[in-house]
Parts: C-alpha cells; structure tokens; sequence
C-alpha cells in the first residue's frame, strides 16, 4: 500500500488565463460556433495538469486566479 507521503504530483501544464463559457443548444445542423457563444463567458481563471508519480493517472485542476 502507498502512503499519501509517497505519492509525488508533478504540474505538466499551467494555462492562464481559461475561460469557461455556458454552450448554447445547436441552433442548426452546422454545429457549434465559438462566435454564437459571445456574452455567454461563465468563469475565467486557471487550468493546471497534474499527473500523480505512481499511479499515472493525469487531473484537470481549475482554479480561480485568488486561489492559486
């Protein structure tokens, strides 16, 4: 069993800034457009990815900027 002491997270990205936008319903059979989302922006802040040392498994971190 691997204690919690044992397991090293190493940061493989940090974006920032992120912006999270609420996606409106597809309006027509074209798709999504990134110009149809405008005024839609939900969140903004950063995006860190991690990967843990032993088991390999990778997470996906969004942080508001204060947080850090």
């Amino acid at each position: 069993m691997v204690s919690k002491e044992d397991v090293i997270e190493m940061t493989l990205m940090t974006k920032r800034p992120v912006n999270m936008f609420q996606i409106p319903p597809i309006a027509s059979s074209k798709g999504h457009k990134a110009e149809d989302w405008r005024g839609k922006q939900i969140w903004q802040g950063m995006c860190r990815i991690m990967m843990e040392s032993v088991t390999n498994r990778c997470k996906v971190q969004l942080l508001n900027e204060n947080d850090g």
